[in-house]
């Protein structure tokens, strides 16, 4: 007997857009204030419930979360020209509804290990009029490598990082959720035209404990 796979899922969004107000306001004003002095914070809370409701290894329903706190720091208001400090947090909760489908990928690109963690925390210098830009600290390779649009609207993560890239590494790489020290180099030598490397390490978390990202290059032992 043939058997089908079916689907069923509801998405949900909370945080400010560029069209759209914050929505916990301008905190008196004090957001505005902070901004002038090159201080910004938002938080992003993403709610997806899963159901397997047919085929796959077991009927079931997950409720996926995550919430993104980013904190940047503009250096320009201290007189450091070019200079950016950001911190990235990642809250991801929720369950696994890979499991109920059998799915050999990520059936929700926000499916992780519960955590806590520090997704990305760097300092990057814009040099010669913005056309360089010199990137160091915990990096995520899928933050500007191998960027597809349709990831933007479909969750299943074979439409986000390709597995040329996914699978490679001894575990992985520096992508989302587990992320290591990297040193990233941009150039833009036409207004519509961006170069960029980068040297990220190559066991970006623990093998025994996937969740979270590593700070170190210190060599791990994979059994």
């Amino acid at each position: 007997m043939k058997r089908h796979l079916a689907l069923a899922s509801l998405f949900a969004t909370f945080g400010a857009t560029a069209e759209a107000a914050p929505m916990t306001g301008e905190w008196g004003g004090r957001r505005t204030m902070l901004a002038e002095r090159g201080l910004s914070i938002d938080a992003d809370l993403f709610l997806d419930v899963t159901a397997n409701v047919a085929g796959g290894r077991r009927r079931g329903a997950d409720v996926l979360g995550l919430v993104d706190v980013v904190v940047a720091y503009e250096l320009d208001a201290v007189g450091w020209s070019g200079g950016l400090l950001l911190l990235d947090l990642l809250g991801i909760f929720g369950g696994s509804p890979s499991m109920n489908v059998g799915d050999v990928q990520a059936t929700n690109n926000i499916e992780a290990p519960s955590t806590v963690t520090v997704y990305r925390a760097y300092f990057e210098q814009q040099l010669f009029d913005d056309r360089v830009a010199i990137l160091v600290g915990l990096y995520a390779l899928d933050w500007e490598f191998d960027i597809a649009p349709s990831a933007e609207l479909f969750v299943h993560s074979s439409f986000g990082t390709g597995g040329d890239i996914g699978n490679s590494g001894r575990i992985g790489p520096s992508i989302y959720a587990a992320t290591g020290l990297g040193v990233r180099v941009a150039w833009r030598p036409f207004e519509d035209v961006v170069l960029r490397a980068v040297v990220a390490d190559g066991v970006p978390h623990d093998p025994d404990h996937r969740a979270g990202s590593r700070s170190t290059c210190r060599p791990t032992r994979v059994r």
